[in-house]
């Protein structure tokens, strides 16, 4: 397996450079581009259904949001409103919405935030030591 400094070289030497393009600036320019970033935004939500959003909207409110909200909170919340709750979490999972925590019967739910610019953990740093792994 090659080691992070060939898998650089690699990404580099696979396109032509712009014209004054740094080592820092085309790799930079490349992770931008093939990889989007994960999670959602708030204002993302607005865009869900009606019953995805209810969900959403009691899950960021939930005191317990950082740990994770267990999904017998949501169900005793939402049983009576929505016919297909388990529908609508499993397309909020796989829509990245929301994280699924644990197993049965403790299963728990996060939201999916997006990380913000230049917050740890981000950059290209992180980028290359997550890609090496």
């Amino acid at each position: 397996m090659p080691d992070l400094y060939d898998q650089l070289n690699q990404k580099l030497d696979a396109e032509e450079p712009a014209p004054g393009a740094s080592p820092f600036d085309q790799l930079s320019a490349k992770l931008e581009t093939h990889d989007p970033p994960a999670g959602i935004t708030t204002m993302d939500i607005m865009d869900l259904e009606s019953d995805q959003r209810s969900v959403m909207l009691m899950v960021m409110r939930d005191p317990n949001k950082v740990d994770g909200v267990l999904r017998t909170a949501i169900e005793q919340r939402f049983a009576e409103r929505m016919a297909d709750l388990a529908g609508t979490l499993r397309a909020l999972i796989a829509g990245g919405w929301l994280i699924e925590l644990g197993e049965e019967p403790n299963l728990r739910y996060r939201v999916h935030l997006r990380s913000r610019r230049g917050s740890a953990g981000s950059g290209l740093w992180s980028a290359l030591s997550d890609r090496a792994l």
